[in-house]
């Protein structure tokens, strides 16, 4: 079933998700919500490649670090502040 998730497998991730949400809680990251993690795994984590089968899409999650996480919030805005630069605004520069 490449490509597809079956209700119990993104059941289960959600869990993974909810314990590395919890974990990071933990450690004292408040900022960080499951649907910015989420977004991390599906996003950037499993941009290229993703895992075909569930127990490595599990590991995957389970061995995510905050710093992973945070590295790609900071690419993330680095990216989005590009974005939104008023480039017709050059005097804003000098």
């Amino acid at each position: 079933m490449p490509g597809k998730a079956t209700k119990t497998e993104i059941v289960l991730l959600g869990w993974c998700i909810r314990r590395k949400y919890r974990e990071f809680l933990k450690a004292g990251y408040t900022t960080i919500t499951k649907e910015a993690l989420w977004e991390y795994v599906t996003c950037f984590l499993w941009k290229r490649e993703k895992p075909t089968r569930f127990l490595d899409k599990k590991q995957q999650i389970l061995h995510m670090t905050a710093n992973d996480f945070f590295d790609y919030q900071q690419i993330k805005a680095q990216v989005e502040d590009s974005r939104h630069f008023d480039w017709k605004n050059i005097e804003d520069l000098f």
